[in-house]
């Protein structure tokens, strides 16, 4: 059974106030954004920055959001971000230490921010990536430089973690719709070629449904079309998708008429 939500999912990214010439980037185009990007239907993934902040992650279709967050009482000075395809594939030199200025994207900020997030495009990704960054917050007592990720370089003081892109299905709560599960019956071939007109066989299919879902929905392929077959071939199996609408939401259920040998 599949079922299908029709929602336009929309959702505005205010621009961001600090100056983009300062962001490096030799794969292309790099939007920066100042809100945490939130996307129905996935879920965020979040590091911590010690007790200074959080890298959160999430991505659509085309995008990887990267949001560095300050944590209250601190502010985001610099951050440097760099986004691999593998575990091999960061920049690192000697026996795997990571220098900061080899990472790919690097912003700063005067005065301090709260949050900066990096919209990255995903053509070049898929399945299962790897982030590191090193981003430094301050507060009143001071500054300091932080890594966040749970997975430790191969050398030197630096980590960085595993994101899997993910398919995200967005759902709208108000579309309570249910069709129910998908049905059969079965009927020897006798009885399924004594039925006696188009309605009788509509019939016979609406009663796989549950009570209380409407019985206006539409067939595909129809009912005509189900007769036509079973005139053609007999023995088989008949299925149908019910679909039921209501404004913008729909729900989809799979019908069956099991038609066996009389001798069976």
């Amino acid at each position: 059974m599949k079922r299908i939500y029709l929602l336009i999912v929309i959702f505005t990214l205010a621009s961001c106030s600090v100056d983009n010439e300062e962001i490096v980037s030799e794969a292309g185009t790099l939007e920066t954004l100042n809100a945490v990007v939130e996307i129905d239907g996935c879920e965020s993934e979040s590091y911590s920055f010690a007790n200074a902040g959080s890298i959160e992650v999430i991505n659509d279709s085309d995008y990887l959001y990267v949001s560095i967050v300050a944590n209250d009482m601190y502010g985001l000075n610099h951050t440097k971000l760099h986004v691999a395809d593998s575990e091999d594939a960061f920049p690192t030199v000697g026996q795997g230490n990571l220098p900061p200025g080899k990472m790919e994207y690097k912003e700063s900020f005067e005065p301090a921010v709260e949050s900066h997030t990096f919209q990255i495009p995903l053509s070049d990704y898929e399945g299962c990536i790897y982030i590191a960054s090193q981003s430094a917050f301050s507060n009143g007592a001071g500054s300091g430089t932080y890594w966040a990720g749970d997975i430790a370089g191969k050398s030197g003081n630096w980590s960085y973690f595993e994101y899997c892109i993910q398919v995200c299905e967005p759902q709208d709560p108000t579309c309570d719709l249910y069709a129910g599960p998908d049905n059969s019956i079965t009927l020897t071939y006798s009885e399924a070629a004594a039925l006696p007109s188009w309605d009788e066989v509509r019939k016979l299919y609406l009663s796989l449904l549950p009570q209380g879902v409407s019985r206006n929905g539409s067939f595909d392929p129809s009912i005509w079309d189900l007769i036509n077959d079973f005139n053609q071939r007999g023995a088989g199996t008949y299925s149908t998708t019910y679909t039921i609408t209501e404004g913008d939401c729909s729900d989809s259920v799979e019908l069956s008429i099991i038609v066996v040998p009389d001798n069976s």
